[in-house]
């Protein structure tokens, strides 16, 4: 069965399994419904496991994606001292090879 552990534009029909504590992906609503009566079954042993009711499954309609990447500036992409202070003093954080923002997106 192909899936994701997370959601793309192409993966968005999930189910929640809360025994493992986590999210499946899937490209179908069919593969899903597939996957979530198999997942309610196996909570069946010599009765019924009270984690079952926590179950659910649904469509993602977002995810979320990287913006305003910037990469650290390094001394060697300047042509004057001044030019990469001015770089430095700009960058968020020069701890960070990469500094980014994250937002929500329609899937």
């Amino acid at each position: 069965m192909d899936f994701k552990n997370y959601p793309t534009k192409e993966f968005k029909y999930f189910v929640y399994d809360p025994e493992d504590n986590c999210t499946i992906f899937f490209k179908t609503e069919e593969a899903r419904d597939k996957c979530a009566e198999g997942l309610i079954s196996s909570y069946c042993n010599d009765g019924w496991c009270d984690l079952v009711e926590y179950i659910f499954s649904g469509i993602a309609t977002h995810g979320i994606v990287k913006f305003n990447e910037q990469k650290r500036p390094e001394p060697e992409d300047f042509e004057t001292e001044e030019e990469y202070e001015a770089a430095v003093d700009d960058y968020p954080d020069m701890g960070y090879e990469t500094c980014c923002e994250y937002k929500m997106e329609e899937l």
